[in-house]
């Protein structure tokens, strides 16, 4: 039966499947053995069953904390749902631009989607019109607390037994490593990415921790919020074909999902946000690549010689925003660009994807030029945390003041030094409490410290 939902996943399907094959989708290994990915798409709604893919992403990789760059060149976390939504913000700015300086009651075949929100209130901000909405699809449950359940389950056939660690007493905490369910038990747990505790540890926060927070203060973040008001995602829409339930009534991946999306923390106050599944099989998913690898090679996951042909995750990620380059990344750069510095400063900017930190400030100092709206020489931080609350900067600050009561304000170096030194002292850790005495819900969050952030680029 044709549903909305339906129509979200086809259209973000039918939009990977128009893209070039090769770079970064998934390929067939030198060694025989073949690739998966996970898929992402942000869908605008303009009026019932017309759909509208303004974003697309695939990834499973994040960058190591040892590896991040000052520079804001390379993108820290490739996970599908953190490029998708970062290459919506691309294409909500890039449509807001277009909407201002034209009269056109239709643009690129999409009525217009933005209306003033504070009426004659200087400077002017934006907000999307009642009857337009965003969706996002994810080919499977996002990792972190909404994907717990299947993981375990997966762990459980895969291993043959469950795990014995005990309840932990803190809340709210940090977790790395493989999630256990016996650890779900409080109301903000908090993980970080990458789930091997093999793994090098990032500080990047899980996809579902992510979903979380924009679903409190919206998808748009520091920068755009000087001009939009919040935007939310209507719904969340996730692929989960009957065969990889696991047992697992479906019932209980939306309840889990829900819960994980919407409710953790009693204190959030969050919009609220729609979670669906859909049986549409992503072709390029771990469970289908699995499927198309049985019946190639004959040999099933209970066979001692699938080690030898199991699927693996694709390193490389795909970006695709309408009237743009499909971007091909790895390692957090454009796929085959030079990674090499001068002297130590930045990367070409050939080799920048255009959603990472460096090339988006870039485009909305450009933007600020051609709105004819003053620009201040600041740093990438300092411009996000704004220390006068004049002008647009109001905007910023109000946005930011919001985001620190959901992570409470210990100093970020702390945070990280805590977890860094936990993990060095015993991989195996699971998890931790919060170096925060504060109140917030999710007080355990791992905040990039300035030292990262606190470049600066010429417009």
């Amino acid at each position: 039966m044709d549903t909305p939902e339906s129509h979200i996943a086809r259209a973000c399907l039918d939009a990977y499947a128009a893209l070039p094959k090769g770079g970064g989708k998934p390929q067939k290994r030198s060694n025989g053995r073949n690739e998966w990915t996970i898929l992402a798409g942000c869908v605008l709604e303009t009026h019932p069953s017309k759909f509208t893919v303004i974003a697309l992403g695939t990834g499973v990789k994040c960058t190591p904390y040892e590896r991040i760059s000052p520079h804001g060149d390379v993108l820290n976390d490739c996970h599908a749902e953190i490029i998708c939504r970062r290459g919506a913000r691309v294409w909500l700015l890039d449509r807001l631009l277009a909407e201002i300086s034209s009269d056109d009651i239709i643009i690129d075949d999409i009525p217009r989607i933005f209306h003033i929100a504070n009426g004659s209130h200087a400077p002017v901000q934006y907000s999307l019109q009642q009857h337009v909405h965003l969706h996002l699809y994810i080919s499977t449950l996002p990792c972190g607390e909404a994907s717990s359940i299947a993981l375990y389950a997966r762990h459980t056939l895969e291993d043959g037994h469950k795990s014995l660690y005990p309840h932990p007493a803190h809340v709210p905490r940090l977790i790395r490593g493989r999630i256990r369910p016996d650890i779900e038990t409080s109301e903000c747990i908090l993980r970080t990415k990458p789930g091997r505790r093999d793994a090098p540890p990032s500080i990047s926060m899980s996809c579902s921790d992510k979903i979380l927070v924009w679903n409190a203060i919206g998808i748009q973040g520091a920068f755009l919020s000087s001009w939009l008001t919040s935007i939310f995602l209507t719904s969340v829409v996730i692929s989960m074909p009957q065969e990889t339930h696991m047992g697992i009534h479906q019932k209980e991946y939306e309840s889990k999902c829900v819960w994980a999306l919407n409710y953790r923390g009693s204190s959030l106050h969050n919009h609220k946000l729609k979670v669906s599944f859909v049986s549409i099989c992503f072709p390029d998913s771990r469970e289908s690549v699995e499927l198309r690898t049985h019946q190639e090679y004959g040999v099933a996951q209970a066979d001692e010689n699938w080690s030898k042909v199991e699927p693996e995750p694709c390193a490389a990620s795909i970006l695709w925003v309408p009237g743009y380059k499909m971007e091909s990344l790895l390692g957090g750069v454009k796929l085959g660009a030079s990674t090499k510095r001068k002297n130590g400063g930045p990367l070409p900017a050939s080799s920048w994807s255009m959603i990472c930190k460096r090339a988006w400030f870039l485009k909305l100092i450009r933007s600020q030029k051609v709105l004819n709206e003053p620009y201040y020489s600041l740093s990438y931080y300092e411009s996000k945390h704004p220390l006068h609350a004049s002008g647009r900067q109001h905007y910023i600050k109000a946005y930011q003041s919001e985001k620190s009561q959901l992570r409470g304000n210990t100093d970020s170096k702390t945070r990280i030094s805590l977890f860094l030194e936990q993990i060095h002292k015993d991989p195996e850790h699971e998890s931790m409490a919060s170096p925060s005495a504060s109140d917030a819900p999710l007080a355990a969050w791992l905040v990039t410290p300035r030292k990262w952030t606190d470049f600066i680029v010429e417009g």
